[in-house]
Order: structure tokens, then C-alpha cells, then sequence
């Protein structure tokens, strides 16, 4: 009994803060605070989702209406949209009468409008008509033609006529037999047939009010409580319905002071005869002793129920204190698994750390190792300025001198005398040093390494410079003498052919003249060209003044094979490594000869031919060696 009225009066409260929520969003409506009118329609969803004045406030933030009177102006064409008209009957009862007699005015006017025009057609109709029977005459064709018109005039009054009857009976259907039953189920209502409200309310169901007033009372209906029985039974004894009182006390069970209510109601059953009171005491006495057991039961099973209460309290507690236990223990047991966990992740680690310093140091050896051997190897292949080497091939020594690594500028100066267009002036960087032979490979170091002299027979002579020697006779030179020296020759070095940049380096030592000696009056005291050779004749090998790093014969005597393809230089801006790539069929010759003029054995004179030319017509092409690593 006390659950049910603890329900209707929690039914009471949510019904009151829904009121409360529909108030509130009727207020930000009429501040036009759309965005939190919107939100608060959102919690009037959760709390109520059946709510029938949710679509109607919706309507309206859409519409940007702040009342149906406002909805109806901005978008009157809303007035024929039932679903409309279901949200709008969720109102109260007194504002949706306001807007029915709108809605009714509107669509009177509306109406009136249309019959202001089926008039002015009419009339239209009739000024026609008249204009032709004026202008018609009286033969039988005229008659004709009026006839048919009065006939015409009389058919579009009658259907105006249905028209109208037509409309009168849809406004009479759609608008007064509604509201005429909206009425009497609110009369219904008042006079607490609650059914039969409910029922003439769902007939009406494209009012709002009504929707609002059938759920209403179907709550109220449904969720009836013993509260409202025993205010019936005050009612019924206030206006000396005993009769009915009592036997609405007494289906209340008991409940609060009904049986007092029933005893006195004895006293006021005046009317009644005698064995009518007679019965009531009976009765009533046969209640308190009903009362007064049932009290002592109802006590028992308080206690019993109290007692229970507490047993299961109690089991409750414990079952919570046993849980909050195992919890306790299960966090302890994790804590210590994750304990666990983190020293072997930490154990782990440190090994891993250890592993990775023996590792580092072992690097670091190694690389100290590898360090040294690199400083050694270095060491080896670093070849200081102007070092000499020897190295002996069956007999005949082989003097070679050292280059350090350096750069140079490559060609000549524009304003040089005998000066060519493939001299292009540009930086070249020798990043190795290398070993170049101290004079050209002499006829006696050719025969030494092949064991055949290829000089023409009247300049023959050991220490004279080998010459009638192509290309390929060169390279198969120094590769006969690799295999020759392979055990006397230092490691990871290797004879070949000079390159381009490699000659003229070793050519300059050091200077930036079209001679290395600085001068061309001094050109006679470093080589041998046609000025100073006399005919038929070549002079033996380092017979003038050798250059600024030792190396003679530079300048003249025989043209020198070099290694690379003959081509223009390309881009002088920036400095080239040696060697200097270039591409072509052809071969370097570098030097000139002792056939040559003097300004075609600067240091930068450039001269090209094919491998296998040996200049056997001039007899002189020539070659010298350098070691160079691999």
C-alpha cells in the first residue's frame, strides 16, 4: 500500500519537472534562444520520450516561431497539415481554442476570398450575357444563341452552388463536429467519467489537447491509487453518502482512520431503519476485531519483515566485505606479478646493456684496430714530394718519382703564345699521389720488359727514348711489367700510363708558365724540339736541366702516350678529380717532340691520334711510365 502511493507521488514529481522543462523551453521560445531551446527539448526526449509537446516545440525552433500564433502567420499554409494539428492540441485547452477560432478565421477568409471570386465570375458571367443580348436581334438565330447563354449563365450558378455546399459541409466536418466532440469529452472528463473521456479523447486525435488530456487521464487511470479511493470515501461522507462511504472504506482495507470514519458514519444513519443500524454496528464490530487482528499480524510481519530486512542486510555486508577481500588479495597478487615482471624486464635489460657495452668496447677496439691499420695503410700509399724509387727488371733499373696529391689549374691562360682552343683553363684536384717515371722509357727498358727494341735502326741507343711505339704497344707494356714486378713492386700499386692531368701536374711541378722552367728563352735548356736537335739524330735521356721536381725531358724529345680518350674539357668552372673522364676514339699524345716547334711542347699542348698509330713516319712517339695505386 505504501509502495503505490511512494509510485503516484514519484509520478507527481516527474510530472511536475517535466511541467517545469515545457515551461522553461516555452520561455527560451519567446527569447528566440533556438540552441538551448533545443537542447532542453533533447532532455525533455530522455526523461519523457512520449511526450506529445515535443514535435510542436521542434516545429517551432525549425519555423523560428516563438508561438503558434507566429507559426500560423509565418507559414499559414500549416493550418490543413494534421500532423500539424497534432502537436498543436498538446496545448492547453483555452490556447488551442484561440488558435482553432484563428484557424477558423483564416480559412473563413479564405473561403470568402474564393467566393468573392466565384462572384465576380458571376458577374463577369452576366455583363457578358448582357452585352450579347443587346447587341443580338430578334430572329430565331439570336433567340437561339441567347437561349443557349441564359442556359450557360444558369449551369455556372448551380455549380458555384455545389461548390459552396460542397465546401460548407468539409469546414462543418473538418472543424465543428472535431471540436463539438473535443467538447463533450472535456465535459466527460469534469464530471470524472474517466473512461468514457479517454475514449471520446482517442476520437480526437488530431488535437493536441486532447492527446495531452487521453494520456493524462489514462495515467491517471492506470496509476489510481488508494489515496485517491479514500478522498472519494471523504467526499461520499461530507455529503452524507454513508452508504457509499462505507463501502468505500471498506474496500480500502483499512486503510488510515477508515474504520473511524465508518463508526461515526453510524451515527449519521438517520434515515435508515433500525435494522439497518443494526447490521452496521454488527458489521463494524466484526471490523475492529478484524482491525485489531490484523494490526498484530501486520506487526508480526513487520518484525518478520524487518528481521529479514536485517538478515539480508547483513548477508549483504558480508558478501561485500568477502568481495572487497578477494579484490584486495587479487590487486596484491597483480602488484606482486607486476613486481615480478618489471625486475625480470629490468634483469633483462641490464643484460642487454652489459651485452651492448662488451659489444661497444669490442667496437671500439676493433675500430681502434681498424683505425691504426687504416693510419698504416695510409702511410703506405701516401707518397711524398719528390721520393725517388727504383726498382730493378733484368738489370735495368726503372727511376721513379714521387708526386704528392695536390691540384693545379689544367691548360693554359688565354693570353698564351702558340696557345690552342682545346686548352680551357679549369682547376683539377689529384686527390692520390702517385710515382711518374723519371724520364721517358728508355730503348734498354722496352728490351729489358719485351725483348725487342722497335727504334728504327740509325737512332738506336740504350739510354735514348724508345720510339715507333703506338697506343696498345704502351698499355702491353705496362701490363707485361706488372706481371714482371709483382713481387718487387709495393702492394696495391700497379704501373700504367699516366693520365691527362697526371702529366701536365707532374709537367708543371708547381708552375703556371707555357714552360716549366718560366720562360721561353730558356725552352733549349730544358728539352729538345727542332731548334736545337740536329737532323737524323735524338739525344739521349735526361741530357737538360730537369724541372722543379726532377723529372726531365718534359718538354720535346719524343710525344708522351697518355692514358685518356682525347676530348674538349667541359665545365671549367668547377674543379674535375683526376682522372678527367672524357669520351672518343682517339688517344692523348702530350710533350711534343724533337720534330716539334717550340710552342707545340708547352706545358699544356694537347696532340691526338689512334691507338695503333706509332708515328713510324716521324719517329716520335714515345711513352713514360707511372705507380699508381690500384
Amino acid at each position: 500500500m505504501n509502495s503505490e502511493i511512494e509510485n503516484t507521488m514519484n509520478n507527481e514529481s516527474n510530472n511536475s519537472a517535466i511541467k517545469n522543462l515545457e515551461t522553461r523551453i516555452t520561455l527560451l521560445l519567446e527569447d528566440k534562444l533556438w540552441d538551448d531551446a533545443t537542447k532542453r527539448c533533447l532532455r525533455l526526449k530522455q526523461i519523457n520520450p512520449e511526450n506529445s509537446n515535443i514535435p510542436l516545440f521542434l516545429l517551432l525552433i525549425e519555423n523560428k516561431a516563438s508561438n503558434i500564433k507566429e507559426l500560423l502567420k509565418t507559414a499559414p499554409n500549416n493550418i490543413v497539415d494534421n500532423v500539424f494539428w497534432k502537436q498543436v492540441k498538446a496545448t492547453d485547452s483555452a490556447e488551442a481554442s484561440e488558435l482553432k477560432d484563428f484557424e477558423n478565421k483564416i480559412k473563413a477568409e479564405n473561403k470568402e476570398q474564393e467566393s468573392e471570386e466565384s462572384v465576380k465570375l458571376l458577374k463577369e458571367a452576366v455583363v457578358e450575357a448582357e452585352k450579347k443580348r443587346n447587341k443580338s436581334t430578334f430572329d430565331n438565330t439570336t433567340i437561339k444563341r441567347k437561349h443557349y447563354s441564359s442556359n450557360g449563365h444558369y449551369l455556372s450558378i448551380f455549380f458555384s452552388f455545389v461548390f459552396l455546399l460542397i465546401t460548407f459541409f468539409y469546414c462543418l466536418n473538418f472543424l465543428y463536429y472535431p471540436w463539438k466532440e473535443y467538447y463533450a469529452a472535456c465535459q466527460l472528463k469534469d464530471k470524472g467519467k474517466i473512461s468514457e473521456a479517454i475514449e471520446s479523447f482517442h476520437k480526437n486525435k488530431y488535437f493536441i489537447d486532447a492527446v495531452f488530456l487521453k494520456n493524462k487521464l489514462e495515467n491517471i487511470f492506470i496509476n489510481q491509487s488508494l489515496l485517491g479511493k479514500y478522498e472519494l470515501a471523504n467526499k461520499y461522507f461530507e455529503n452524507k453518502k454513508i452508504l457509499y462511504a462505507v463501502e468505500t472504506y471498506r474496500q480500502l482495507g483499512f486503510y488510515k482512520d477508515s474504520i473511524q470514519k465508518d463508526i461515526e458514519s453510524v451515527a449519521l444513519l438517520n434515515g435508515a431503519t433500525e435494522e439497518s443500524k443494526e447490521f452496521k454496528v454488527i458489521e463494524f464490530k466484526e471490523i475492529a476485531n478484524n482491525l485489531t487482528i490484523n494490526k498484530e499480524a501486520e506487526k508480526k510481519a513487520k518484525e518478520e519483515t524487518e528481521r529479514l530486512i536485517y538478515k539480508e542486510k547483513a548477508k549483504k555486508f558480508e558478501d561485500e566485505e568477502n568481495q572487497r577481500r578477494l579484490k584486495l588479495e587479487e590487486k596484491n597478487r597483480l602488484e606482486r606479478e607486476k613486481e615480478e615482471t618489471q625486475e625480470k624486464i629490468r634483469a633483462v635489460a641490464l643484460a642487454k646493456a652489459e651485452e651492448k657495452i662488451a659489444k661497444l668496447k669490442d667496437a671500439e677496439e676493433e675500430a681502434k684496430r681498424l683505425k691504426k691499420e687504416a693510419e698504416k695503410r695510409r702511410a703506405l700509399l701516401k707518397v711524398k714530394q719528390g721520393t725517388v724509387k727504383i726498382i730493378k727488371v733484368n738489370g735495368v733499373d726503372f727511376v721513379l718519382i714521387g708526386c704528392a696529391k695536390g691540384g693545379f689549374w689544367m691548360g693554359s691562360h688565354p693570353q698564351e703564345i702558340g696557345r690552342k682552343n682545346d686548352e680551357l683553363q679549369h682547376y683539377v684536384a689529384i686527390p692520390q699521389g702517385f710515382y711518374i717515371g723519371q724520364y721517358e722509357v728508355t730503348q734498354a727498358q722496352y728490351k729489358a720488359v719485351t725483348g725487342f727494341n722497335p727504334a728504327a735502326s740509325f737512332i738506336k741507343g740504350d739510354n735514348k727514348p724508345v720510339f715507333q711505339i703506338s697506343w696498345f704497344m704502351a698499355h702491353e707494356f705496362c701490363e707485361k711489367l706488372n706481371a714482371i714486378t709483382k713481387q718487387v713492386r709495393p702492394a696495391n700499386w700497379h704501373f700504367d700510363l699516366p693520365t691527362e692531368a697526371q702529366w701536365e701536374y707532374a709537367c708543371r711541378s708547381g708552375s703556371n708558365t707555357s714552360f716549366n722552367n718560366g720562360s721561353w728563352i730558356n725552352m733549349n735548356d730544358c728539352g729538345w724540339n727542332i731548334t736545337n736537335t740536329p737532323a737524323r739524330t735524338l739525344s739521349d735521356v735526361a741530357r737538360k736541366r730537369p724541372n722543379a721536381w726532377g723529372l726531365y725531358d718534359m718538354h720535346g724529345s719524343v710525344w708522351e702516350w697518355c692514358k685518356d680518350d682525347y676530348g674538349d674539357y667541359t665545365d671549367t668552372k668547377k674543379a674535375s678529380l683526376d682522372p678527367y673522364k672524357m669520351s672518343g676514339f682517339q688517344k692523348v699524345l702530350r710533350g711534343g717532340s724533337y720534330k716539334s716547334k717550340a710552342e707545340d711542347c708547352r706545358s699544356a699542348r694537347r696532340k691526338s691520334s689512334v691507338p695503333g698509330n706509332n708515328g713510324a713516319g716521324n719517329n716520335d712517339f714515345g711513352f713514360r711510365i707511372v705507380l699508381v695505386i690500384d
